[in-house]
């Protein structure tokens, strides 16, 4: 038998016994689910772990689950500025043969044209990236709903009065950043309430 902590960290193990505590269990009925589903599962050999144990799982883990059941968009790790760097060091580059005073002008032009780039391209790749999150919470929160209603766990009116909310925020050209992401990170809260709420259920 595996042993479930060589999967997790000590922070990851704290957030795992306090649910434990709290009565909540392993979701085997979305795990048995997920594995019918015939899909990859994400962490598989952790959740199994968790699954021996009898333990319940992270919020991650949960959500890669119903997503593999709903055939929606796996959770992936934020990429790397692999271009920004990559832009960074070829800059570096070019100026390794040029004279002191030639380089310090070189930097101070490079500095002053990344620094427009910067100012010209952070907003409409910030709301881009705002409204990608917002787009993903909206996807997982209603993928969520439907399991949970098929197992008797039914939405609250004002939650999906909420989502409805989040919904127009989406859909809103003029939106800002700031509200997308307040959005967003209240979904999030949402699905983490509604998972716990369905593995009380289940149990």
């Amino acid at each position: 038998m595996n042993n479930w902590q060589t999967f997790y960290s000590a922070s990851e193990q704290a957030i795992i016994l306090a649910k434990h505590q709290r009565g909540i269990d392993f979701p085997t009925e979305l795990y048995q689910r997920a594995l019918k589903a015939g899909k990859s599962i994400p962490h598989y050999q952790r959740i199994k772990a968790c699954q021996q144990a009898q333990l319940p799982l992270l919020t991650e883990d949960i959500q890669n689950l119903t997503a593999v059941i709903n055939h929606q968009p796996l959770l992936n790790p934020a990429s790397g500025s692999a271009k920004q760097r990559q832009r960074t060091k070829s800059k570096k580059q070019q100026s390794v043969n040029t004279r002191p005073h030639e380089k310090n002008r070189s930097k101070m032009r490079a500095k002053s044209k990344k620094q427009r780039s910067a100012t010209d391209n952070a907003k409409p790749d910030a709301k881009t990236s705002a409204k990608k999150q917002l787009q993903t919470m909206l996807k997982r929160y209603d993928g969520l709903v439907a399991s949970a209603e098929e197992i008797g766990v039914m939405q609250f009116e004002k939650h999906r009065r909420y989502r409805n909310r989040a919904f127009e925020v989406f859909n809103d050209p003029d939106a800002t950043m700031a509200a997308m992401h307040r959005q967003a990170n209240y979904l999030e809260g949402q699905i983490q309430r509604l998972e716990e709420r369905m593995q009380r259920r289940m149990f």
